[in-house]
């Protein structure tokens, strides 16, 4: 009877409910905005992708002479398995110029996977237009890149690595931002002119499973 009863019955719990933006869920893929910076401690400056905003210890990398150079960004290592799949998109500006002559800019951009210990590149290297620039002011132009990703694989402990090669045809100097804050730089100067950012954001596709 009504005696051998429990008097509380157990709820079950609700299900976790995951919000994603419906183009994304539909199509697979989920897009992560991070930004690029510098950090200087008392080991030296190491370069960062990450999803903060904070005041870049550098406001612009900077370049003068042929080249080239590789300047290379991590990301933290990741606490979880995650699938990079998709297409990435990143969004810089640049200022190019000499102080006599003309010459030329070429950036190339590389994705890699980063074990801690071996460096895997995953998708093909990105190679910008060709930049003619002469004096100062120069040329100052947006930059966006879109990458191409193929499936991979990341386990915990495991970092996506940037590479940005800046290479001149001649002697000159080459300006990019990385500063989440929008400061001015020596050349590209939001303050002065709304269309101009030093800000280097990074869109990058990680797999939804639906």
């Amino acid at each position: 009877m009504a005696d051998g009863l429990p008097i509380n019955f157990p709820l079950p719990p609700e299900a976790a409910v995951v919000s994603f933006d419906w183009e994304d869920f539909s199509s697979g893929e989920g897009l992560v905005d991070f930004n690029l910076y510098a950090v200087k401690d008392s080991a030296g400056t190491t370069y960062h992708i990450a999803k903060d905003t904070p005041y870049s210890a550098e406001i612009y990398i900077s370049h003068s002479g042929a080249g080239p150079w590789t300047d290379t960004f991590y990301t933290a290592e990741f606490n979880s398995p995650r699938t990079v799949k998709g297409t990435a998109t990143l969004n810089f500006m640049s200022s190019e110029w000499r102080n006599a002559g003309a010459f030329n800019t070429i950036y190339n951009i590389k994705f890699y996977h980063y074990d801690g210990s071996t460096s895997t590149q995953f998708g093909s290297t990105w190679v910008s237009q060709t930049l003619v620039a002469a004096a100062v002011p120069g040329l100052i132009t947006a930059i966006v890149p879109k990458i191409t990703l193929p499936e991979q694989d990341f386990k915990i402990g495991d970092q996506i690595k940037v590479e940005i090669i800046t290479t001149h045809s001649a002697a000159g100097v080459s300006e990019w931002g990385i500063d989440p804050q929008n400061r001015d730089g020596n050349q590209v100067a939001p303050t002065g002119d709304p269309k101009q950012y030093t800000t280097f954001t990074a869109s990058i596709p990680f797999r939804i499973d639906n």
